[in-house]
């Protein structure tokens, strides 16, 4: 189904309490983020920002510019359970 094609609501009711598998296209594209986040954007307005990535806290500075010259076999991935409170602005975004 299309994210956009039913509420809130409906989707509950045919999937969630039917406990009825579904696969949901086209949300991404929606999303702010989809266009917004471009490594440069990032820099710019969330650089200086630290977030945990892997087992080491950096910027997004610092991990951007890890991830454009990687060519490790298991990679630092950013994942930081607390992004919104350090970040807002992204929270919103998506």
């Amino acid at each position: 189904i299309s994210a956009t094609a039913m509420s809130t609501t409906e989707f509950s009711q045919r999937f969630e309490k039917e406990n009825q598998p579904v696969v949901i296209t086209d949300l991404v594209t929606e999303w702010p983020a989809f266009s917004k986040w471009t490594p440069q954007y990032l820099r710019q307005n969330f650089g200086t920002t630290g977030f945990t990535a892997g087992p080491v806290e950096m910027t997004l500075e610092d991990y951007i510019t890890y991830s454009e010259q990687n060519y490790d076999d298991v990679p630092f991935y950013l994942f930081d359970k607390r992004f919104a409170e350090k970040a807002p602005n992204l929270a919103a975004d998506y």
